[in-house]
C-alpha cells in the first residue's frame, strides 16, 4: 500500500492543491502527509447524515445541505471529496452549482436503481473493495425476502465475492454470460452459492432469471450483480422489464 501510495503522489506538484478521501487507510495517509503535508482531507465531525436508503442519500456538510441519488453511504464519502475539492479549486464555482451537479450526477451499474417499486438494482461489483460496499449496503436496505441475480467471470474471486454479499439474500439466481469464455457456467457459480443462500437456483437466459427473481422477490428488493460483462447485458432488459 506504500509503494502505490508513493507511485501515486509521485505526480504532485510544489504548490499544487492535494485532496484525500476520508478513511483513508493510514499506511497511505501517512505517505500522502509526507508528500503534500498540507493535504485537505473531509472533516467527518463536519458531516451530518439526514438519510440514506433506496432513494438515495441527504446529508449536511459545513452547514450545507446536498442531495445524490448515488446509493450507499460510500457515495457520502465521495460526495465529500469532490466538494473539498471544488473548495480547493482557484475558481469560483457557487455553491449552487455544486449542489445541482452532485444532485444530478449518475453511475450507471453501480448500486443503480432500476426500478423502484418494486426496487431493482444493478451492480458491477465483482472485486473484493466492490463486494465490501454492496455488503454495506445490503446490511441497510435489502430487508427480508431480497433476492440476488448473480452472473460472474471464472477469473475473479467468485467464493469472496458470494460469501460476503449472498447471506443477506433469501435466495439467488445463478447465469451465464452469454458468449464469453471467461464466464463461470451458472450451474458451477450456482455450487458456490449453495454454501451461503439458503435456495438457489440456475437459470438459462437473463430474462428468465429476472422473472423468476420477481415472483420470489414479489415485492421485496432484487439485486443484479457480479460482473461489469454481466452488468451490460441483463441492463436494458431489467430496465424495462
Amino acid at each position: 500500500i506504500e509503494a502505490i501510495a508513493a507511485e501515486k503522489c509521485g505526480i504532485i506538484k510544489p504548490g499544487a492543491a492535494v485532496i484525500s478521501c476520508m478513511g483513508q487507510r493510514p499506511q497511505a495517509m501517512e505517505v500522502i502527509r509526507a508528500f503534500a503535508p498540507f493535504a485537505r482531507v473531509p472533516d467527518p465531525a463536519e458531516c451530518k447524515i439526514i438519510k440514506s436508503d433506496l432513494s438515495g442519500n441527504e446529508f449536511c456538510y459545513r452547514g450545507e445541505r446536498y442531495r445524490t441519488a448515488l446509493l450507499g453511504r460510500h457515495q457520502i464519502e465521495n460526495a465529500l471529496t469532490v466538494i473539498e475539492t471544488v473548495q480547493a479549486l482557484p475558481l469560483d464555482i457557487p455553491k449552487q452549482a455544486l449542489r445541482q451537479g452532485i444532485e444530478a450526477t449518475t453511475f450507471p451499474a453501480r448500486l443503480e436503481l432500476l426500478q423502484a417499486d418494486p426496487p431493482l438494482i444493478l451492480d458491477g461489483a465483482h472485486n473484493p473493495n466492490g463486494a465490501a460496499a454492496l455488503a454495506a449496503f445490503l446490511e441497510q436496505n435489502a430487508g427480508a425476502g431480497a433476492v440476488a441475480v448473480v452472473g460472474m467471470m471464472a477469473d475473479k474471486d467468485c467464493d469472496g465475492v458470494l460469501k460476503v454479499t449472498l447471506p443477506y439474500f433469501s435466495a439467488a439466481i445463478t447465469v451465464t454470460v452469454p458468449d464469453n469464455p471467461r464466464s463461470m457456467p451458472a450451474e458451477e457459480l450456482a455450487a458456490i452459492a449453495r454454501r451461503y443462500c439458503p435456495a438457489v437456483f440456475s437459470a438459462d437466459c437473463y430474462r428468465d432469471a429476472l422473472a423468476n427473481a420477481r415472483k420470489m422477490a414479489g415485492d421485496a428488493p432484487v439485486f443484479l450483480y457480479g460482473s461489469l460483462y454481466f452488468a451490460a447485458g441483463v441492463r436494458p432488459l431489467a430496465k424495462n422489464a
